[in-house]
């Protein structure tokens, strides 16, 4: 069984989802830290999290926002140099493919991700980390043909490998076998 964790990076409240049934997702609420310790901490529990995972699904960059931009990225960095350097394969998908694949539109609100994540996915919570978290999961099911939620053909536009970002060859992740 192919195990796959599922990240929304945020400073504050990152959004996680297994694989595992059942794949209710949570959030890792950040202490009050900043700088370093905060960059830390975050590394830590994500790691911890992804140490089982045969592969990993993070919420790439937003390049228009600029919101923080510094600090994401700077977490991004810890926690990507982090994967690699434990062997952890992952693959980074770019926010308009979550979009699409939760609303069938690449610049859909986070309240319309969140709404989808109710309705098709049966998230039962209000967090748009964790619907982002749950919708990155589901990607990733949809495209290796683990998953039973029936999505438009809409919502799948470019989920596919493509300039932007690559999947993994089935054969090629560890559980796969």
């Amino acid at each position: 069984m192919l195990r796959i964790v599922a990240f929304d990076l945020s400073l504050t409240s990152t959004g996680v989802c297994k694989s595992q049934a059942p794949a209710e997702p949570f959030a890792l609420e950040t202490a009050p830290l900043r700088g370093m310790q905060r960059l830390y901490w975050i590394q830590s529990r994500v790691l911890a999290h992804a140490e089982d995972a045969d592969l990993v699904v993070l919420e790439g960059y937003s390049y228009g926002s600029g919101y923080q931009a510094h600090q994401l990225g700077e977490l991004g960095g810890v926690v990507r140099l982090g994967l690699w350097c434990r062997g952890i394969p992952y693959v980074d998908l770019p926010p308009a493919i979550r979009c699409k694949m939760a609303t069938g539109k690449g610049n859909a609100s986070k309240e319309h991700v969140l709404s989808e994540a109710v309705q098709r996915l049966g998230y039962t919570g209000h967090s748009d980390d964790e619907s982002d978290a749950m919708w990155l999961l589901e990607a990733a099911r949809q495209h290796y043909g683990l998953s039973d939620v029936k999505l438009p053909k809409a919502h799948f536009g470019r989920t596919k490998s493509s300039k932007d970002f690559r999947w993994p060859e089935f054969d090629e992740l560890e559980g796969a076998a």
